[in-house]
């Protein structure tokens, strides 16, 4: 038995056996007493035992007719009939059973002109039964449609996720070996040192593709090894500083957004003047937020705003928090600031 059929009986069973308990409470408060006590008894246990079978039947038709899953417009007639139906049908066996089983001519004469009024109640506590009934199943359904819409946005958020992340990973590393390229007949010793660095900015991303989340200490392990590789190139061209609130340390943020920050202030920054230039890295808490900024010497130009690698950062901000980040890129006194918010969570 599945937890559905399950469900099912122990409604059928509660709502049921308590309409027959308040049938036999009813009897020994108001029915006859004396030596027909028990016969009495018997009848108001026929009633719910006849009810129970009615509303199963009824249970068994609806399901193979599809009501369930049906418009209302179009179920609600049709449920009325039904009920109406199974409750003459009910009636009838009820009655049936009075007078064979029951004997109960010796009781009480049947009085046959109040049998529509006992058929009407049968039908009103059927469709008592219809709106419980079908208030389960679109419930149900309703609870099975966000489920698979819960589901289907994962999916689209976890591939629209590796989309990025496939975007960003050969940008990085493209960049990253074309600098040590340039090194190997030029200095082979500072090659060897931009290959170590390499070596743990690689294992860094190969992580990356499996995390959503990473703490901002790690991301600034592997910013600074990106840093001391850009150094070893640009010589006495780069220098960098980090000015970080040690409460910032811990909380989770997307892997590789400060690093494609740092990347593209290199990139943009430092490598546009030939006196090369300085790098800052902040972080800190305001409000609930956490602000990262990279300040780099140089002017945006005509650009207003950052290439493929930062947009995609904001793209995943947007798919993990589901939120819009807040980002700026400002010139301020021969330096650009670009200013990254997204919430401070750990």
């Amino acid at each position: 038995m599945n937890r559905r059929q399950f469900t099912y009986w122990m409604a059928q069973l509660i709502g049921w056996g308590g309409y027959t308990l308040l049938l036999v409470l009813s009897s020994l408060s108001f029915g006859d007493q004396g030596i027909h006590t028990f016969k009495v008894l018997a009848l108001q246990v026929i009633i719910g035992l006849c009810s129970f079978l009615g509303s199963h039947l009824m249970r068994g038709y609806i399901k193979r007719q599809g009501w369930a899953s049906a418009a209302l417009k179009r179920v609600i007639p049709r449920m009325l009939l039904l009920n109406l139906l199974t409750a003459i049908g009910a009636i009838t066996l009820i009655h049936i059973l009075m007078l064979t089983v029951l004997n109960w001519q010796e009781v009480r004469p049947i009085v046959w002109s109040e049998i529509p009024l006992y058929t009407f109640n049968v039908f009103m506590m059927y469709c008592i039964w219809a709106i419980f009934y079908f208030n389960f199943h679109y419930f149900e359904q309703t609870q099975q449609a966000n489920l698979e819409k819960v589901q289907a946005e994962s999916a689209l958020r976890e591939a629209e996720l590796i989309a990025l992340k496939a975007q960003i990973n050969p940008h990085f590393l493209f960049n990253s070996l074309n600098n040590i390229r340039g090194m190997i007949l030029e200095n082979p010793m500072k090659a060897r040192d931009m290959v170590s660095n390499l070596a743990d900015l690689l294992r860094y991303s190969i992580g990356f593709s499996a995390l959503e989340k990473v703490s901002l200490q790690a991301e600034i392990d592997i910013v600074k090894d990106y840093l001391d590789l850009e150094m070893v190139q640009y010589e006495n061209r780069l220098d960098y500083t980090l000015e970080l609130d040690p409460q910032t340390l811990e909380k989770r943020i997307p892997p590789m957004i400060i690093q494609l920050l740092v990347e593209n202030a290199v990139k943009h920054g430092i490598s546009q003047l030939p006196e090369g230039g300085q790098i800052t890295v902040k972080a800190a808490l305001q409000g609930e937020d956490l602000r990262i900024q990279v300040q780099n010497s140089g002017s945006l130009g005509k650009a207003t705003t950052s290439g493929i690698g930062i947009q995609n950062a904001l793209d995943r901000i947007r798919i993990l928090y589901a939120m819009e980040p807040y980002f700026d890129l400002l010139e301020i006194d021969g330096s650009v600031l670009a200013t990254l918010k997204l919430p401070a969570t750990i």
